[in-house]
């Protein structure tokens, strides 16, 4: 293979060509991650929709053992499920719920079973006197 050989205005008209194309791939990758974010960020929220769910479901099946209506909204209601991001398990119980149920809850909703890691984070989270 022989080397080219480029006048000046041959060499400038190049660079822009080949700028121009860098440019137009950068603006179609950058289109096709922000679509995937986009489909990332919908995806999450429906995921954080169905933990909340889980969660919710959770906490009305124990009150449901106690005979008590689970009232999220109601801060004298024994039982609770924890806001997403906060530290600590997913339900919360409180009072003679907590002494009639010592278990620590974890809610998962996912594609991938992670059990080594979801023991150790309920583990973690553990509360005096509960098992995990």
């Amino acid at each position: 293979m022989s080397d080219i050989s480029l006048d000046k205005k041959e060499k400038i008209l190049l660079k822009e060509c080949l700028e121009n194309e860098i440019n137009s791939m950068k603006a179609s990758l950058f289109g096709q991650d922000m679509e995937l974010t986009k489909e990332r960020d919908k995806r999450e929220k429906n995921i954080q929709k169905l933990i909340k769910k889980l969660q919710y479901f959770v906490c009305e099946r124990i009150a449901n053992l106690f005979g008590i209506k689970f009232d999220q909204n109601d801060d004298d209601c024994p039982i609770h499920s924890r806001e997403m991001g906060q530290h600590g398990t997913d339900v919360i119980t409180r009072g003679k719920v907590k002494k009639l149920f010592p278990f620590s809850v974890e809610c998962k909703c996912c594609e991938n079973l992670q059990i080594p890691q979801w023991i150790e984070q309920a583990r973690s989270n553990i509360e005096k006197n509960k098992s995990w």
